[in-house]
């Protein structure tokens, strides 16, 4: 999967952080590192090094437990850097967002995505293709 930071100073839209990719395998790695967040058993998750993820630009997300839900925000600029920092039923329910994502689609389907959080400045979504 590819995370890609989207951010046009001339538009009224929110900057967005893209995680996307067709392969259900890939979705459902993220989906568990994002339960190991919810389960409480982890306190961060380096997004971008699990296997099969890059960052685009050198992006890189940070997944963080915490006790109230900042959302994601922007950490550093070069290379793009991001944390996303939600509670454990955030996190949760996020894993639950996930699923549909973890299952073959044919390979004909249209390109589907999912916001998965807009709490903080920055609006975080998974989608099937680069263009959401």
């Amino acid at each position: 999967m590819q995370l890609e930071y989207f951010d046009d100073p001339e538009s009224t839209a929110r900057p967005v952080l893209l995680i996307y990719g067709k392969n259900p395998t890939d979705a459902a790695t993220l989906q568990r590192a994002i339960e190991v967040l919810a389960g409480g058993d982890a306190s961060d998750v380096q997004i971008d090094a699990l296997p099969s993820f890059e960052g685009v630009d050198g992006c890189s997300l940070t997944a963080q437990l915490a006790n109230t839900n900042l959302g994601m925000t922007r950490v550093a600029d070069i290379p793009p850097a991001f944390r996303c920092a939600l509670n454990t039923t955030a996190w949760s329910q996020i894993a639950g967002l996930l699923e549909p994502f973890t299952e073959n689609r044919p390979p004909d389907a249209p390109d589907v995505h999912q916001y998965l959080t807009s709490n903080g400045p920055i609006d975080w979504i998974v989608a099937t293709s680069r263009h959401w």
